[in-house]
């Protein structure tokens, strides 16, 4: 993704910040404070701009476990609660799980 496509994300994520807070706004004028409960934001399987994780259908990704960036999870592997698995895009490299578990 070149310095254009950084830059169109910079500002969506802008844009998605500035409607959140709008929201909350609103919300304190109705008086509906139920936008402080705090939820989990935490997301499974997250890409570091053009790096998308591939996981097989037949694989296990626990709820807890964060696959980041240029990551390739095969069949029948099991990614298990707590585990961080990042591919790292500076150095070009792709991780590879087949196959197996990691905890």
């Amino acid at each position: 993704m070149g310095t254009l496509g950084r830059a169109i994300y910079t500002v969506g994520f802008w844009i998605r910040e500035t409607g959140q807070a709008i929201d909350r706004l609103g919300c304190r004028l109705q008086g509906n404070y139920l936008f402080q409960e705090q939820l989990s934001r935490h997301r499974t399987l997250m890409n570091i701009f053009d790096k998308v994780p591939n996981v097989h259908k037949d694989a296990f990704v626990a709820p807890g476990a964060s696959v980041i960036g240029d990551v390739q999870v095969g069949q029948g592997s099991s990614i298990w609660y707590g585990c961080v698995l990042r591919g790292m895009f500076m150095l070009n490299k792709l991780v590879r799980y087949h196959a197996s578990s990691r905890a």
